[in-house]
């Protein structure tokens, strides 16, 4: 599965922010106290793509960081990539670094 947003002021959109709340109806019933909690086979693949303009790879991590949990919790084998300093259409076009990593991430989904 992939999944993409990009961040304003510091959060994901609010359509994927809604798309993870409902992934509650995943988990089984008593998941808290079960050995396998969630619907979902265990082991397969999320991407979870985040931009943002903001050049600070720090400004939403810990936001990013729990949406990925959020994801884990259901058994998915996350694969986060955070782009950042996006403030334009060229910038993500001109960053062989990033065109490495997207890459990187489309080969291993």
């Amino acid at each position: 599965m992939v999944v993409a947003t990009p961040v304003f002021i510091r959060e994901i959109t609010a359509q994927l922010k809604l798309f993870v709340d409902r992934s509650y109806s995943w988990f089984k019933p008593g998941f808290a106290t079960r050995p396998d909690p969630s619907r979902i086979s265990p082991g397969k693949m999320l991407a979870l793509i985040v931009t943002q303009g903001d050049p600070d790879q720090e400004t939403c991590r810990r936001n990013i960081e729990f949406y990925a949990g959020c994801f884990g919790n259901h058994g998915f084998d996350v694969k986060t990539f955070l782009a950042v300093g996006l403030q334009n259409d060229d910038v993500a076009k001109t960053n062989p670094e990033l065109l490495v990593e997207a890459a990187k991430l489309a080969v291993m989904i």
